[in-house]
């Protein structure tokens, strides 16, 4: 029995998969914990601290998606981050091959 090595059209491009997994998940953290932050008095403690754990959990699932996307060859996944009044450039990551190493 033969079988069938064809990828299904939806996952030709893993890496554009996981670079929109990445992006969804650091957009979710950013509502989750500015929903966690409120302080108007409408939510208890309790939904609080679900909302700060879900946010944490985004996160590691954010981490585990980029080391996927950082093991496929020749892939590129650039985070910024902005802290207020960081004036410090700090340097892309990435594994395609450098061309001067080459």
């Amino acid at each position: 029995m033969e079988e069938n090595q064809s990828k299904p059209e939806q996952f030709a491009d893993v890496a554009a998969l996981l670079r929109d997994e990445i992006m969804e998940c650091h957009q979710s953290v950013l509502d989750l914990f500015t929903f966690a932050r409120r302080t108007d008095g409408k939510i208890n403690y309790a939904i609080q601290m679900d909302a700060m754990k879900t946010a944490t959990r985004l996160m590691q699932a954010s981490a585990t998606a980029a080391n996927a996307l950082k093991r496929l060859a020749g892939t590129r996944h650039t985070v910024s981050v902005e802290k207020e009044g960081d004036t410090t450039p700090h340097k892309s990551k990435t594994n395609v091959p450098d061309a001067a190493a080459a």
